[in-house]
């Protein structure tokens, strides 16, 4: 794994793996970061680049002034691609990371060749219910300021260790299969240890490839369906 930034109005962490044209980009969900990708990346890498960019606020992208809402890391992720992909490539992401690739490869469906939802989180009517204790804890943290004297008294008794552990064992079938290489990457991400480089935002936009819009393929890994739809 190689560690570059991109500039996009303020330092964009993307997590490297491969050479050549990206054929991959992964998006990580809500509390997640490039490290979420680990064990999937390099096997992806057999097969052309991937990039792993850390959305603004999570692992090693700081906030820098921008929004952090769905819609402005959907925004900031097609102006990354703008730069770093120059050929339709594969999208795929996690929870809120499989919302924001949905909707870039709708709105841009001449750009993406595939689309992989892993547990993503979709729109939907309310009336199908959600569960209790996500919609409390949703609420909590939304409540200013009891969400951030809750957020800072878990902080204050539970360890980096505890809190990767508890979040990985809420996200994760089976935590005894994580290798602890993986939870200690979580509970110390560091960008020194990769071979690392910057690239300034160009001053124009690169041209889009030269390509007609063709079928997306679409895999929703959580939901077992797979379909194809035309833009």
């Amino acid at each position: 794994m190689r560690s570059i930034t991109i500039d996009v109005d303020g330092p964009v962490h993307v997590a490297e793996w491969g050479t050549g044209p990206v054929r991959t980009v992964l998006v990580h969900g809500l509390g997640g970061s490039h490290l979420n990708w680990m064990r999937v990346a390099p096997e992806m890498a057999r097969h052309g680049r991937v990039l792993a960019p850390d959305l603004v606020g999570f692992g090693l992208t700081p906030v820098a002034g921008r929004r952090t809402s769905v819609a402005a890391q959907r925004a900031l992720l097609h102006r990354l691609i703008l730069q770093t992909c120059d050929e339709p490539f594969r999208l795929a992401g996690n929870s809120m990371g499989g919302l924001i690739a949905l909707v870039e490869a709708a709105l841009h469906p001449e750009r993406v060749a595939g689309l992989m939802l892993v547990d993503a989180v979709l729109p939907g009517p309310w009336r199908q219910g959600r569960p209790r204790v996500v919609v409390l804890s949703f609420t909590s943290y939304l409540a200013s300021p009891l969400g951030r004297s809750l957020l800072r008294r878990v902080r204050h008794r539970a360890s980096v260790d505890d809190l990767v552990e508890g979040a990985l064992r809420l996200c994760t079938e089976r935590f005894e299969r994580i290798p602890p290489e993986v939870v200690q990457a979580h509970v110390r991400p560091s960008g020194s240890a990769a071979a690392s480089r910057t690239t300034t935002a160009p001053t124009s936009r690169p041209p889009a490839p030269s390509c007609s819009p063709s079928p997306i393929r679409a895999c929703c890994v959580g939901s077992s369906t797979t379909s194809e739809s035309r833009p």
